[in-house]
C-alpha cells in the first residue's frame, strides 16, 4: 500500500516551499560569489593571520546579509527533514558525525580512513603552529622507560573494554569508606592490601616517576582521560597510606602519599594538558589534601608528625593565572588535533563547513586571547579577571559558528573551578603554617585573614559572600 502524506504535513510544507522558492529566486543575482566552492577536506588560508587584541575581528570576503536567508532555508530544511510528522523523516546529521562514526567502527577500512585523517590532522597542526606560534608548547624528550605518563597509558590499557572492570575494585567496606558512606575498617584494609600487592606496587611506581611527557604519543590515545580509573588508583594509595600511618610506619605513609601526589600530577604536568585532564588533577589533589589533613595525619602515632615533611610530599600549590593560560594552550592543542582538524579534513563529511580556514582562525584566536589576558595577571586580579569579549564570528558559516560556540562552552565556569582550587590550596598551606608554628598567611586572592580558633583548632575561610560561594569547609588542624 502506497503511503500518502498527511494533510498536516502538506499544509506545513507548501508554505515553506513557496517561501523558500521566493527567497531562492530573489537571491540568485547575488549568488555568484558562492559559485566557487572550496574543495571538501582542504584547508587553505587565503589571507594573513588575523590581528589579535580585544577588538580583533577576522576579515572575510563573504557578505553576511546575502548568506543569512540561505542559512534560514538550510536550517528549516534540516528541521523539516527531521520533523516527527515527516513521512520521509531522516535523522539529523551534524558536522563531525562522519568522523566519529569512523572512529567507533570495527570495519578495517573505516579504521584505516580514521588513521589517515589523524595523520593528516597532525601534519596540518604543525602548519597551524606556524600561523599561531604563540600557542605552541615546548615538548620534553623523556625516554620511554622514565616516562610516567606513558607508563600510565600502558597501565590504563589493562582496564579498557572488553575487560570485566574499568577501575580498581574495592570490597564494600572500603568502597563505602572511600565514597564517604561508611567508616574506616582497618581489618578490611589489611586483607585487601595483602591480596593486591602487585597492583599497588605498579600504581605506586607510576606515581613516583618524576618525568612525564606526551612527546611522540598520538593524541587520540591520551586526549580523553577517564577520571574513574585515575581516582580509584589514588584511592588505593590513600588506603595504603592511612594503614601505614596507623601501623606507625611513617616512612611508608610519606612515600605512598608522595606517590598519590605524583599520580595526580600525571594529568596536569605534561606539556599540553587538556581541561579535562586538568580537572582530573584538581579532583585528585583536592581529595588527597582532605584525606591527609583529616584522616592520615591524625592516624600517626603521637609525636611522630613532621609537618614540614608532610607538606613537602603533599605539595599544596597556589598557581598564578599564567598557569590557566598554559592549560588553555593545552586545550587548544588537544582540541584542534583530536577533534577539529580531523573533522575539517574529512572530505566525506556532508556537513563539513566551507570556511575551514576561517573556522581555525576563529578557534585559535579565541584561545590566544584568553591566554594573553591571563599570562600577565596576578592572583589578586582573579575576582575581576573576566574572559576576553567574544570575537566577531558573524562572517563564519552557520556550521562554523556553531562549532566555535560548542568548542568554547563552559570556559568561564571552568575558570571558576580553577579559581576555587587555588583558594583551596592556599587554605591547606595555611593549615600547615599553623602546624609548623608559623604566622598564618592571608588569603592570597582577597588579602583577608583566615579565621582561627586555637581552642578547637578549627581553621575557617575568611567571612564574606565571596568565600561562602567557594564552599570550602573548615579544617580541624592536626596537632603535631
Amino acid at each position: 500500500m502506497e503511503y500518502r502524506p498527511s494533510k498536516r504535513f502538506v499544509l506545513t510544507v507548501l508554505p515553506l516551499a513557496a517561501l523558500g522558492g521566493s527567497l531562492g529566486f530573489g537571491l540568485l543575482p547575488e549568488l555568484k560569489e558562492f559559485e566557487v566552492r572550496p574543495i571538501p577536506g582542504a584547508i587553505t588560508f587565503k589571507s594573513a593571520k588575523p590581528a589579535t587584541g580585544r577588538d580583533a575581528t577576522i576579515s572575510s570576503q563573504r557578505s553576511v546579509p546575502f548568506r543569512l536567508p540561505l542559512e534560514w532555508i538550510e536550517e528549516n530544511y534540516e528541521s523539516l527533514m527531521s520533523w516527527e510528522y515527516n513521512p520521509w523523516k531522516r535523522p539529523a546529521i551534524g558536522f563531525g558525525d562522519h568522523y566519529f562514526k569512523l572512529q567507533s567502527s570495527k570495519n578495517p577500512l573505516d579504521q584505516a580512513k580514521c588513521r589517515e585523517l589523524q595523520r593528516l590532522a597532525e601534519a596540518s597542526y604543525q602548519r597551524l603552529l606556524l600561523r599561531f606560534p604563540e600557542l605552541a608548547v615546548t615538548l620534553r624528550n623523556v625516554p620511554n622507560e622514565r616516562n610516567g605518563f606513558l607508563k600510565w597509558l600502558d597501565f590504563s590499557d589493562k582496564f579498557k573494554v572488553p575487560s570485566d572492570y574499568t577501575s580498581v575494585v574495592f570490597p564494600k567496606d572500603l568502597d563505602d569508606y572511600l565514597n564517604h558512606q561508611g567508616s574506616w575498617n582497618q581489618e578490611a584494609a589489611k586483607t585487601w592490601l595483602a591480596g593486591q600487592k602487585p597492583l599497588l606496587d605498579e600504581i605506586r611506581t607510576i606515581g613516583l616517576m618524576p618525568e612525564r611527557s606526551v612527546n611522540g604519543i598520538p593524541v587520540e590515545s591520551w586526549g580523553f582521560t577517564t577520571a574513574r580509573l585515575a581516582r580509584s588508583c589514588e584511592q588505593a594509595l590513600i588506603v595504603e597510606a592511612r594503614l601505614a600511618a596507623e601501623m606507625g610506619d611513617v616512612a611508608a605513609a610519606l612515600e605512598t602519599t608522595r606517590a598519590a601526589r605524583g599520580f595526580a600530577d600525571l594529568f596536569s604536568k605534561v606539556e599540553s594538558p587538556s581541561l579535562l585532564s586538568a580537572t582530573v588533577h584538581i579532583l585528585l589533589q583536592s581529595d588527597l589534601e582532605h584525606r591527609v589533613l583529616h584522616e592520615i595525619l591524625p592516624a600517626l602515632p603521637a609525636g611522630e608528625m613532621d609537618p614540614a615533611a608532610w607538606e613537602a610530599v603533599l605539595k599544596p600549590t597556589v598557581y598564578s593565572p599564567a598557569e590557566f593560560a598554559r592549560l588553555m594552550k593545552g586545550e587548544w592543542s588537544v582540541g584542534s588535533r583530536q577533534f577539529l582538524l580531523p573533522m575539517l579534513l574529512d572530505a566525506a563529511d556532508p556537513k563539513c563547513p566551507p570556511d575551514a580556514a576561517e573556522l581555525l582562525d576563529a578557534y585559535s584566536l579565541l584561545f590566544l586571547e584568553i591566554a594573553r589576558v591571563h599570562e600577565t595577571a596576578d592572583l589578586k586580579d582573579l575576582p575581576t579577571l573576566a574572559m576576553p569579549p567574544a570575537l566577531d564570528t558573524s562572517h563564519l558559516s552557520r556550521t562554523s559558528r556553531q562549532a566555535v560556540e560548542s568548542l568554547s562552552i563552559g570556559f568561564m565556569a571552568w575558570r571558576k573551578g580553577w579559581d576555587r582550587s587555588q583558594s583551596s590550596a592556599a587554605f591547606t598551606q595555611a593549615a600547615f603554617a599553623i602546624m609548623k608554628n608559623q604566622p598564618i598567611p592571608k588569603d592570597p586572592v582577597y588579602g583577608q585573614d583566615y579565621r582561627w580558633d586555637p581552642a578547637t583548632r578549627q581553621l575557617s575561610m575568611p567571612a564574606g559572600k565571596a568565600f561562602d560561594d567557594l564552599g570550602i569547609k573548615p579544617i580541624t588542624v592536626p596537632k603535631p
